[in-house]
């Protein structure tokens, strides 16, 4: 197998394990708390992640983990994951799927502009097509389920 095929095969694995892991939070946030799922899911990330490391052979010294960009990074990729976890309470699952999907390509776009990076037509192009992909249930006529947010509008 090529580099390059090898790349595409982890890609579709590690995308399907995204919508996996997603659908599996939505279908337990009716009964969980937000905070019960967070940790569940990042003990079974971790633990993933570890045997995956291993398996690969792509140990690193933890020293790298304490430099102060690495930390922002930790940071910042823990906010986002609190943020995802909340959002699929409330929203519907397409709505944070497309979203999730589309937002490394809006880096590679605002890299484009603000560094004068290179990202790619191609990567560009399959970006506004995810776009124009995200309406498709309106589009099928079927309406997202909403839910009774507690708080809101309770007099």
């Amino acid at each position: 197998m090529t580099d390059n095929l090898r790349g595409i095969v982890a890609v579709l694995v590690s995308s399907v394990a995204f919508v996996l892991n997603d659908v599996c939070v939505k279908l337990v946030s009716d009964e969980l708390p937000s905070g019960e799922i967070l940790v569940v899911r990042g003990v079974l990330a971790t633990a993933m992640l570890a045997a995956g490391v291993v398996a690969f052979g792509a140990v690193r010294p933890l020293g790298l983990l304490f430099t102060p960009m690495m930390l922002l990074r930790l940071a910042s990729a823990a906010g986002a994951t609190v943020f995802i976890v909340m959002s699929l309470r409330y929203l519907p699952l397409a709505t944070v799927i497309t979203v999730l999907q589309v937002t490394p390509l809006a880096v590679t776009a605002g890299a484009a502009i603000i560094y004068r990076e290179t990202g790619g037509l191609a990567a560009l192009a399959g970006g506004a097509h995810r776009l124009s992909r995200g309406g498709a249930d309106r589009q099928a006529g079927r309406r997202p389920r909403r839910r009774r947010v507690p708080g809101a509008g309770d007099a």
